[in-house]
C-alpha cells in the first residue's frame, strides 16, 4: 500500500479551496470560476483534511510496516524537481544530448 499525504496542512487546505471555487482539480485543466479568500472555507477544509488524515493513520496502524509506503507529497515533489534538473543537466556517455 502507498499512502501519499501532505505535511503542509494549510497549503493543502488552501489548494482545496481554490480547486472547489475554480472547479480546477488538476493543473492545466480549464478553470470554470475564480477563487477568492475565504477564511471559513480554509478552516473547514483544514479540519476535514486533518480528520481524514487521522482516520487513515488509524487504518494504517494495523498494517505491517513492510506493507506500507508512506510518502510525503512535498518530499515527492522536491525529488521530482531534483530528478528533472539532473536529467536536464546530465551528460550521458560523456556527451551532452541535444
Amino acid at each position: 500500500m502507498i499512502w501519499i499525504y501532505r505535511r503542509d496542512l494549510l497549503g493543502q487546505s488552501i489548494s482545496r479551496c481554490v480547486a472547489e471555487q475554480a472547479g480546477q482539480w488538476i493543473s492545466g485543466a480549464t478553470r470554470r470560476g475564480t477563487s477568492v479568500y475565504n477564511y471559513e472555507a480554509i478552516v473547514r477544509n483544514a479540519k476535514l483534511i486533518r480528520n481524514q488524515n487521522l482516520k487513515w493513520q488509524a487504518f494504517f496502524a494495523n498494517v505491517p510496516d513492510r506493507s506500507l509506503l508512506a510518502v510525503v507529497y512535498e518530499d515527492l515533489l522536491s525529488d521530482q524537481l531534483r530528478l528533472k534538473f539532473q536529467m536536464q543537466h546530465s551528460e550521458p556517455f560523456g556527451h551532452r544530448m541535444l
